[in-house]
């Protein structure tokens, strides 16, 4: 609804719009609770949203954009409302792409792709940018203010050859997906609705025309991988289980050899980017039949290429994970001394979980607890809170 509001009345009323669809689902709510569900949701929606959207901007006196807009989109009948399929996707992704404008800073693309298009609250979007919560804020509050004066309607397709954008937008549907597979603030641990929607939005970016085909691929060999392994990852009572207690043959095959197609075909290139290199990590995972048996030797060594490519301390501590396995938990402490002291994690709670994690298989429990505790405090999440206070009843 987004998408195809903002393609006809551009950017300049993107807060207008928002309104409108704010509206349009205040009067689903009110009108399907006492009355049937329409056959088609999604055609009722986006009626109403294109009603309510003339109705507004004729109040404004935009009439001249309101006849165009009348003539071409607007019919009496909800049947001859329902927009193609095609042009929905092609609208999402030409808004994906306009949000990705040159003039913005690249971290701020991210943050207003994040909110407009894929509905990210700021808390949700600081934590995936390890961002302040103001900080967003702001950036939100001059990007689009750009938007309304530079940019008043969504680009032509030329956007759609830009490499550069197109990478953006890669990182921002990583980064929507990495939410939905471990939300920031809810009640529940996997927000599935936005692990479907971030996949179905990078599948737009496979049209033969839109380059980096490669990386996209990769990207969704990671995010297949990972939607192989959530029924493993919840136990019945709502708890968390970790990768080495996973019961793996629980894993979706279906979705598993999905993400060995698109990884198969992203390395149909000489291209080698750090979704790659990621999805490799996760095909290793995959393949791996037995926790024990995992080779962590390679995948110390895929977190090193990862880090020439694409250096992230997240990545950085992932890869301290992995030496804890393979050379011992106390070398793993050693090194995560190094990115503590650097202070680029502080007050991001893994890098506490991942601390108490070691110090407790060195058999020291009190230091441990105290670790937890500091990750429990940090953790917005409720589920990953009862797992940490569940680590720390057991020692």
């Amino acid at each position: 609804m987004a998408a195809y509001l903002c393609k006809i009345y551009g950017f300049k009323n993107i807060d207008s719009i928002g309104d409108i669809i704010q509206d349009t689902f205040e009067t689903a709510l009110l009108k399907w609770k006492y009355g049937a569900i329409p056959d088609n949701p999604s055609a009722w929606l986006m009626t109403v949203a294109k009603n309510k959207a003339v109705n507004y901007f004729k109040k404004a006196q935009r009439t001249d954009l309101v006849d165009s807009f009348i003539n071409d989109h607007h019919s009496t009948s909800p049947i001859d409302e329902v927009i193609l399929e095609g042009e929905i996707a092609d609208s999402q992704l030409r808004l994906l792409l306009s949000c990705c404008h040159p003039g913005i800073s690249e971290k701020n693309q991210i943050v207003l792709t994040l909110s407009i298009l894929c509905g990210f609250g700021n808390q949700e979007i600081a934590s995936a940018l390890l961002m302040k919560g103001e900080a967003v804020k702001k950036a939100l509050t001059r990007s689009k203010k750009y938007l309304r004066e530079e940019l008043p309607t969504l680009e032509s397709t030329g956007s759609l050859k830009d490499e550069n954008r197109v990478k953006v937008v890669q990182t921002v549907l990583y980064l929507m997906f990495n939410e939905g597979y471990k939300s920031t603030k809810s009640s529940e641990l996997i927000n599935h609705d936005l692990c479907y929607e971030s996949i179905r939005l990078t599948k737009l970016l496979l049209k033969d025309d839109v380059p980096s085909k490669p990386e996209t691929q990769a990207l969704l060999a990671i995010m297949f991988y990972a939607l192989a392994r959530f029924p493993a990852r919840i136990s019945e009572e709502g708890k968390i289980i970790t990768l080495a207690q996973q019961d793996r043959t629980l894993w979706n095959q279906t979705y598993m050899k999905e993400g060995f197609y698109y990884l198969k075909e992203a390395t149909k290139t000489e291209e080698v980017g750090k979704y790659h290199i990621q999805a490799i990590i996760s095909s290793i995972h995959c393949h791996t039949q037995y926790f024990d048996k995992t080779n962590w030797a390679q995948i110390i060594e895929l977190y090193e290429q990862l880090e020439l490519i694409d250096y992230s301390p997240l990545t950085e501590l992932n890869k301290i994970v992995a030496i804890s396995y393979y050379e011992g938990p106390a070398v793993g402490l050693n090194k995560l001394e190094v990115i503590k002291g650097s202070k680029k994690l502080e007050g991001h709670y893994l890098l506490y979980a991942v601390e108490g994690d070691m110090l407790a298989r060195l058999g020291k429990p009190h230091l441990a607890k105290r670790a937890f505790n500091k990750a429990h405090d940090l953790s917005m999440n409720s589920i990953e809170k009862e797992f940490l206070e569940d680590r720390i009843l057991e020692l």
